[in-house]
């Protein structure tokens, strides 16, 4: 362990291990395993994070860690939580030719049985229910794709998925159905954070409809100036929006380039929807 841990850093991982404990009290747990595991996640510059460790989802953890031991109570209370989320994933998805009993193997094997499994990735940033609905949902998906593939020189058996639309992403329009308030959430966060010149300047553009000539005279700059103003706004709106997804949602990389796919395909509706057309005094 690198970071320095002061007194008060280690009564809190104290009381977080009392509470997965307590959480699932029939449940083994590698303690040392835990904290070492905890400390890790929230070091930055040295020391341990005490904000971090305030926002850690303790008992999810512990239940992840302990099932990707195999720990027997681990995989039955695992079961009790969580097991109808499989019937979730499949319902939303609405995978065919993909059949429940072999979906559901498949994803148990991949989260408990392979080496390493899985559900050892969690982090514990972020709920487990969402990212165990994000590690079904993709593996749903893989299987579908597969299925499509060897259904591909049969078209009369059909297609893997029911009547998508033209140019749809099944991925991105799971993920939207599952993230859809914490996307809301982090997108009002981050333009409440913008400097008030980004926000009008993105007000104008996106709520307003005003082009980069029109914003250049109203500014009284170069055409040039007012588009790359235009442009670091909106790059800024977004990489705080991921930034406060990928801390509140612990998303694997590309399960949130996903997730970001739609929401920079929808900057101008949310904008004019988040922010309004009021222009804000400086």
């Amino acid at each position: 362990m690198g970071a320095t841990v002061d007194p008060s850093v280690q009564e809190l991982i104290a009381s977080l291990v009392e509470g997965a404990r307590a959480a699932h009290p029939v449940v083994r747990c590698d303690e040392e395993s835990f904290v070492r595991r905890v400390i890790d996640g929230a070091s930055a510059g040295g020391g341990v994070d005490p904000a971090a460790l305030l926002s850690l989802r303790a008992a999810d953890l512990w239940l992840a860690m302990a099932c990707a031991a195999r720990d027997r109570e681990a995989l039955a209370r695992f079961d009790v939580v969580f097991g109808n989320e499989f019937d979730i994933v499949l319902q939303r998805v609405r995978a065919k030719n993909v059949d429940r009993d072999d979906f559901i193997q498949v994803a148990r094997e991949k989260l408990f049985v392979k080496d390493p499994p899985k559900i050892g990735e969690f982090s514990g940033q972020g709920d487990l229910r969402h990212w165990l609905r994000v590690t079904l949902t993709r593996t749903l998906l893989d299987m579908t794709k597969k299925r499509r593939e060897e259904l591909a020189s049969d078209p009369d058996r059909g297609q893997a998925f029911d009547h998508p639309a033209p140019g749809a992403d099944p991925e991105v329009d799971v993920m939207k159905a599952h993230y859809a308030d914490a996307f809301r959430r982090a997108f009002e966060r981050a333009a409440a954070s913008l400097d008030v010149e980004d926000r009008n300047i993105l007000r104008q553009h996106f709520a307003h409809g005003l082009g980069i000539d029109q914003l250049a005279r109203i500014q009284g700059v170069h055409r040039a100036t007012a588009a790359r103003r235009i442009v670091r706004a909106r790059e800024e709106l977004l990489t705080r929006t991921r930034a406060l997804l990928m801390r509140e949602l612990a998303l694997a990389p590309s399960d949130l380039d996903s997730l970001m796919r739609f929401v920079e395909s929808r900057v101008h509706v949310t904008v004019e929807r988040v922010l309004g057309p009021t222009i804000e005094r400086a």
